[in-house]
């Protein structure tokens, strides 16, 4: 499961309530499955029949499905009581020589026909898409607010050099999307969870951690 993590409480009850209680349990936390890869890397083993993927991740209790307008109408009757979060932005795939920047795909208006809960968008801190990331996130911010819609921000932070980000650059990539108008943010996890714990205090909507590297059982 590419996707899975837990959201905080604090800010939980801010949200539009209709839309949240689609992709958050009770207590405030969730567990997302991302199944929106094929937009950017094309077929992809494991997700040749999505179809198939969604109706068993959705069995299995999933809160939520991040994924693309392509499935959500083709196969959104397999949701079943989960939360449908759609793609929003992209613009260009792994094999684009030459590519042109993030920019909006998706309207929120074929977003609520397609019964959509919330918008997804990266916000790409430290690296070249940061300007064009963040102007999408903002303007989604905006037309989300208007609908009713919720939006997640991926924040993604670039480390000093070749090193990876610390603690410190999720937290600060974090805290710039909830100002931008995030909803939640799904971001990475760096441990130990002590230095983690300044990726919570200091962002004031819930997070939601990114599932890790593909690994063994």
């Amino acid at each position: 499961m590419e996707d899975g993590g837990q959201a905080r409480c604090k800010g939980y009850e801010v949200m539009n309530k209709s839309r949240a209680h689609h992709i958050f349990a009770a207590d405030g936390r969730t567990v997302i499955v991302a199944l929106d890869h094929a937009a950017y890397f094309g077929p992809m083993v494991g997700l040749e029949q999505p179809g198939e993927v969604l109706q068993a991740v959705v069995e299995a209790g999933a809160d939520a499905v991040l994924t693309t307008a392509g499935i959500a109408a083709r196969f959104g009757d397999c949701l079943g009581h989960a939360g449908l979060i759609l793609r929003a932005d992209g613009g260009s795939t792994v094999r684009d020589p030459q590519p042109a920047g993030l920019r909006q795909i998706l309207s929120v208006g074929r977003a609520l026909r397609l019964g959509a809960d919330a918008l997804a968008c990266m916000g790409m801190i430290g690296f070249p898409d940061e300007s064009a990331s963040l102007r999408v996130l903002t303007d989604l911010a905006n037309e989300c607010s208007r609908w009713g819609l919720l939006l997640l921000a991926e924040m993604l932070a670039q480390g000093h050099g070749e090193e990876k980000p610390t603690a410190e650059d999720i937290a600060f990539a974090a805290r710039v999307g909830a100002e931008l108008g995030a909803d939640f943010i799904k971001t990475l996890y760096v441990g130990p969870p002590e230095a983690y714990r300044l990726v919570i205090e200091t962002c004031y909507v819930p997070v939601v951690v990114l599932g890790g590297e593909k690994a063994t059982d």
